[in-house]
C-alpha cells in the first residue's frame, strides 16, 4: 500500500475516461466504549498542525472478499495492494493508511480502469465511491450490488493504538443500506409503485444501470400522480470555483408504465453522476491535502483573529471584490473575457481552491491600479491582480495552443528612440514572471490531488512584496487550477528589470 500522495492523478487523469459514477452508502458497527470518540474523528491536537485527536479505522475485508469471490483474486494480494491480485492483466493498487480511512484504488482490469474511494467528509456518512469507464461500468455495478445485498459484514481486526492522543476505532462494516434518500447525487428517481402490483418493474429494468448513480425514493402511488416514475436532474447551480451555489430542477420527466426511456437520457443521467463523483472525491480526500497556509486561514477565522474587510477600509474591500468577480465570472464569460479579444485555440476550465478563494483582503492590498505617467499623460495604471490573474490564463492557454509549433528562423532586432520618446515612457510600470515552485505542494482538483507546481508572480516599483499566484494545469481535463495567491519577497535586482 503506498501513502495518499503517491495517488499517480496526472496517469489517471490520460488513461481513465469517466463514463458513470457511482455511490454506496457504507455503515459500521462501533463499539460501545468507542462511541465517545466518534465525535473527534477528523479533529486535530491543534489546529495549526495536521496531527488528528483520532481516527477512523474500517476494515475493507469484507469489500476485498466481494471481488476476490466475483473474478477470482487473491484477498491477501488485494490487502497489499501493489499492483497484483491473482488474475492475470488484472492490476490493483492501493493508496491510504493501513486501515484508516480514507481508503483509495485503482483498478484495471478486462481492458478498462476504475477508481474507488472509500471514506466520507465525516465519520457519520461514509461511502464507497467509484469512477468508471464504459468497459469497467458493468463490473463496478455488479460489486456494488452484491455489497448492499450482504446482510452484515464480519467482524474486523483490532486495530493498534497510535502515540500522541490518537484513537484507533475497532469496527466492522456493514453494507446492508441501500442507496435510497441519498443525497450526494444529482439525478433523482421518484418511484410511485406501492400497491401498483409491479406496473412499474419495465421502468425499473431500464433504469438497473442507475440503482447506484441516481438518489432513489419510493412512496405510495397517488390519483394525482402524473406517471408511475418521475425522473428529475436537479443540476447543482456551480461556479467554476466548484462551489455549491444552490439547486435548480433542469429535467423532470413522468414516465408511464409502458414508457421507453431514450438512451440519450440515460447517457445525460451518467454523465451528470461522475461529475457528482469527482465532488465525493474530494470530500473524501480534501483532508489530508490541506496546505499549513490554509490551515492557519482557518485558525484565524475561527478564532476570530481575521476580520473581513468593511466598507470602513475601501481598499481592502474594493480588492475583495475585484477577487470576488473572477470567482463567480461564469465560465464562458471568463474564457472569452481573460483569454483575449477572441477564444483561445485551447480554451481551459478555469476552477479555484478553497484556498484562493478565501484569500485575505490585506494579502491584496497595493495591487490596485495607480496612477502613472503614460505617454506623457496621467492616467490609470494596470490592476495588478487583474493581470496576475489574466495573464495565467492567457499565458497557459497560449502555451498550450503552440506546443506543436516550429520555432522559426528570425533575425536580431532592436528600436532605437531619441531622448524626447524616452521622456514620454511609463514610470510605474509593472514585472511579470513564472517560475516553477521550489517546495510544490498538492491540492485537490477534479476529485483527485494535484501537484501544484508553477507560480507567476508580479510587482511594481516600491511595492515591498510581490503577488503570486500558484498553479496546477490539467492538459486531459482540459482545466487550470488556481490554487493560492500569496505575498512573497521581491529579490534584489528585479526592480532593474521593469521597461
Amino acid at each position: 500500500m503506498l501513502p495518499l500522495n503517491a495517488i499517480p492523478s496526472e496517469v489517471i487523469f490520460r488513461s481513465l475516461r469517466p463514463y458513470q459514477g457511482f455511490v454506496l452508502p457504507i455503515a459500521y458497527d462501533l463499539p460501545r466504549a468507542h462511541q465517545g470518540h466518534l465525535s473527534s474523528v477528523y479533529e486535530t491536537v491543534h489546529r495549526l498542525t495536521g496531527d488528528r485527536v483520532a481516527e477512523l479505522a474500517l476494515d475493507p475485508a469484507p469489500i476485498f472478499k466481494v471481488f476476490a469471490d466475483l473474478f477470482g483474486y487473491d484477498v491477501a494480494r488485494l490487502r497489499e495492494g501493489d499492483g497484483e491480485c491473482g488474475v492475470a492483466d488484472h492490476n490493483w493498487n492501493l493508496f491510504g493508511r493501513g486501515d484508516r480511512i480514507p481508503l483509495f484504488i485503482r483498478w484495471r482490469a478486462f481492458g478498462g480502469e476504475a477508481i474507488l474511494a472509500l471514506g466520507g467528509d465525516n465519520p457519520y456518512e461514509i461511502y464507497l465511491a467509484a469512477l468508471a469507464d464504459r468497459t469497467m461500468a458493468p463490473h463496478v455495478l455488479k460489486v456494488l450490488k452484491v455489497l448492499d445485498g450482504l446482510p452484515h459484514a464480519q467482524p474486523g481486526q483490532t486495530t493498534e493504538e497510535i502515540a500522541g492522543g490518537r484513537v484507533a476505532v475497532l469496527t466492522r462494516t456493514k453494507t446492508q443500506l441501500t442507496p435510497w434518500e441519498r443525497t450526494v447525487l444529482s439525478t433523482t428517481v421518484e418511484l410511485y409503485d406501492e400497491g401498483c402490483e409491479g406496473e412499474a418493474d419495465n421502468l425499473i429494468e431500464q433504469l438497473a444501470d442507475l440503482r447506484y448513480s441516481a438518489n432513489w425514493r419510493r412512496s405510495a402511488a397517488q390519483v394525482s400522480q402524473p406517471g408511475i416514475i418521475n425522473l428529475s436532474w436537479h443540476h447543482r447551480l456551480l461556479s467554476h470555483g466548484e462551489v455549491p451555489r444552490g439547486i435548480r430542477p433542469d429535467l423532470d420527466l413522468d414516465f408511464q408504465p409502458k414508457d421507453q426511456v431514450p438512451g440519450s437520457l440515460l447517457d445525460h443521467v451518467r454523465r451528470s453522476s461522475f461529475g457528482d463523483v469527482m465532488r465525493v472525491f474530494e470530500s473524501i480526500l480534501h483532508r489530508d491535502f490541506i496546505t499549513y497556509d490554509e490551515r492557519v486561514q482557518r485558525y484565524l477565522v475561527e478564532e476570530g483573529l481575521y476580520h473581513p474587510a468593511s466598507f470602513a477600509d475601501h481598499e481592502q474591500a474594493e480588492r475583495g471584490g475585484v477577487l470576488n468577480h473572477y470567482i463567480n465570472l461564469p465560465i464562458r464569460d471568463f474564457i472569452t473575457r481573460v483569454g483575449g479579444y477572441s477564444q483561445p485555440k485551447i480554451p481551459l476550465r478555469p476552477c479555484f481552491s478553497r484556498d484562493f478563494r478565501t484569500t485575505p483582503a490585506e494579502r491584496l492590498v497595493g495591487t490596485a491600479p495607480c496612477l502613472e505617467l503614460i505617454g506623457g499623460n496621467v492616467r490609470q495604471g494596470t490592476d495588478l491582480l487583474r493581470r496576475l490573474i489574466e495573464s495565467t490564463y492567457a499565458m497557459t492557454c497560449a502555451e498550450l495552443a503552440d506546443t506543436g509549433f516550429k520555432e522559426q528562423f528570425k533575425l536580431p532586432a532592436r528600436v532605437i528612440v531619441n531622448d524626447s520618446l524616452h521622456a514620454q515612457r511609463d514610470t510605474n510600470d509593472f514585472g511579470l514572471k513564472t517560475f516553477d515552485l521550489d517546495r510544490p505542494y498538492f491540492a485537490m482538483h477534479c476529485g483527485l490531488p494535484v501537484l501544484v507546481d508553477k507560480t507567476r508572480i508580479i510587482w511594481r516599483k516600491g511595492m515591498p512584496q510581490a503577488l503570486a499566484c500558484d498553479y496546477h494545469v490539467n492538459v486531459p481535463y482540459q482545466s487550470i487550477l488556481y490554487a493560492a495567491l500569496r505575498q512573497c519577497p521581491i529579490p534584489a535586482g528585479w526592480e532593474s528589470e521593469i521597461t
